[in-house]
């Protein structure tokens, strides 16, 4: 008890504070660029129509409004010898970012095939985005009990996430702005904004 009190009085260390905003700032990277560019990377690039590329957003939207309160109740009761948060957050970083390149990547596919590929990818971001950031998000009142070092981890978090924010809403553009074809643009800056999300989770689950 006096161990716990002494932790509470010193404050937690800067490292574990800025590391756990960290994973807010990743996850903006990729939301940000998702929320501004995918309608238009799908009708200008793709070549799909505005109202189909419109529908298949709000089927993701709709499919991550049921999977969220379902992950709550899944990390609420999982077991793992790292804690019952930490181990869904390293298990779905590597798959996430992958998905976000490929929702920026155009496959040699026409037609139906196209609408459905895109449909089965964003299904899935919005799943393993869901598998990660809601235990994330879970992980701050049990990292600490104290009410103002909570408060003091949120401010953290929101800075991370106008910082992943900015980086995202304009570096993505310029990324594809370097490359004269724009498909392979985009594919790029997808990558490349993946990675740089990779980063920032990989570095809140370790801290």
């Amino acid at each position: 008890m006096a161990l716990e009190n002494e932790k509470v009085k010193n404050g937690l260390p800067f490292g574990v504070k800025i590391s756990y905003g960290a994973g807010e700032g990743g996850m903006q990277l990729l939301l940000v660029a998702l929320s501004i560019y995918f309608l238009v990377f799908l009708t200008d690039i793709v070549g799909i129509s505005a109202s189909l590329a419109g529908l298949l957003l709000a089927l993701g939207h709709i499919w991550d409004g049921i999977s969220d309160p379902a992950m709550g109740i899944i990390s609420d009761r999982s077991k793992f010898r790292s804690g019952r948060r930490r181990p869904y957050i390293i298990g779905a970083a590597l798959p996430l970012v992958i998905l976000f390149w490929l929702l920026f990547t155009k496959p040699n596919l026409e037609g139906t095939a196209l609408s459905i590929y895109f449909v089965v990818v964003l299904m899935l971001f919005f799943v393993v985005g869901t598998v990660l950031y809601v235990p994330y998000s879970a992980l701050l009142p049990e990292i600490t009990k104290d009410y103002n070092e909570r408060t003091n981890l949120s401010g953290y978090k929101g800075i991370c996430f106008m910082i992943g924010s900015i980086i995202s809403s304009a570096g993505m553009l310029m990324i594809v702005a370097e490359f004269e074809d724009p498909i392979t643009g985009w594919s790029v800056a997808g990558g490349i904004l993946g990675i740089l999300a990779l980063i920032p989770f990989l570095i809140s689950w370790r801290f």
